[in-house]
């Protein structure tokens, strides 16, 4: 009765043990399931993560060259404001530069006339005396 109570045991623990064992392939298999649904994980993870990268540094470089288109048109503006402000200062210098020597022509043509009218009065006066002068003899 020992004898067959230990074969039972034996038996049971035998079944137990192939029971344990196909529990730990079971398990071994889930494992890798579960390793391999993790790594896929990590894999699409890093996949979005890098076409977020790709799509931020796409949108920082569209950024960057809207920025700078922006300050090539801004200092394009500040040039013409600029060239357009040496025009005007340059074509105001011209006109108080011909204003000066039309006044400075204008000043000379009154000297003459002066002169003129001065030596208009002299002659008449003269030719005034002349005729007294005439008259009397």
């Amino acid at each position: 009765a020992a004898h067959e109570e230990v074969l039972i045991v034996s038996e049971k623990l035998k079944v137990e043990k192939t029971v344990l064992e196909q529990r730990l392939r079971i398990a071994d298999w889930e494992g890798t399931a579960v390793r391999q649904e993790l790594e896929e994980a990590i894999s699409s993870a890093r996949a979005v993560i890098s076409r977020l990268h790709d799509e931020k540094h796409a949108e920082v470089k569209q950024l960057s060259e809207s920025f700078q288109s922006q300050l090539q048109v801004r200092a394009q503006r500040e040039q013409e404001v600029a060239d357009t402000l040496l025009q005007e200062r340059k074509a105001h210098a011209d006109l108080q530069l011909q204003a000066k020597s039309r006044i400075e022509t204008l000043e000379r043509e009154r000297e003459v006339v002066a002169q003129q009218k001065l030596a208009a009065t002299q002659q008449l006066e003269h030719l005034t005396k002349e005729r007294a002068s005439l008259e009397e003899g």
